[in-house]
């Protein structure tokens, strides 16, 4: 496999600078060139989820430190963890890939983030939850879409071996929504 360096900015779209021909991907056992418009959805994959990942882990942690329910710390705790161990994953991929990851959660999941770590304590775990909800569905919705597509056998492994675990998290995000929307 021909390896590859992927350059992510952070401004509002990634650009991605490749520094060597398209790479070639065992699938199935056979090799199939991959196209660099396959390498580049590829890549904004890994940077979305990685960062997604990142977001997500800060807004559990402002969830431990904010609210005041045990319930609500151990769901913190579960996002910790689960998110902490997907990144650990992707970065053996990207590691082997040669691919540099973003050390921030960027700009569209910093939007999220904030209004999770501004909201008034009253409000704080509807807020948190509501935004677990929203995107969790929008997770699910993106690994599901880019396992159907990628040409990546790696990639492929990696997002459908998340799947289950991000709809677990859908599902106890609208398991608490409506504990916290009935009080």
């Amino acid at each position: 496999m021909k390896t590859h360096k992927i350059l992510v900015t952070t401004i509002a779209t990634a650009l991605f600078t490749f520094t060597t021909a398209p790479a070639i991907f065992a699938a199935d056992g056979a090799t199939t060139e991959v196209t660099k418009s396959e390498q580049a959805a590829d890549g904004l994959f890994m940077d979305a989820v990685f960062r997604c990942n990142l977001a997500e882990i800060k807004a559990a942690e402002v969830a431990k430190e904010t609210t005041k329910r045990d319930d609500v710390k151990d769901f913190a705790n579960m996002m910790i963890r689960d998110h902490t161990d997907v990144n650990k994953n992707l970065k053996t991929i990207t590691d082997k890939m040669k691919i540099e990851l973003p050390k921030d959660p960027g700009p569209d999941n910093q939007v999220w983030l904030n209004k999770i770590i501004t909201a008034p304590a009253a409000e704080f775990d509807r807020v948190y939850i509501d935004t677990m909800v929203e995107e969790h569905r929008k997770a699910v919705d993106m690994f599901e879409k880019f396992a159907r597509t990628t040409k990546s056998a790696e990639l492929k492994e990696f997002a459908n071996n998340t799947l289950p675990g991000l709809r677990t998290h859908l599902q106890k995000s609208l398991e608490w929504q409506k504990v916290i929307a009935s009080k």
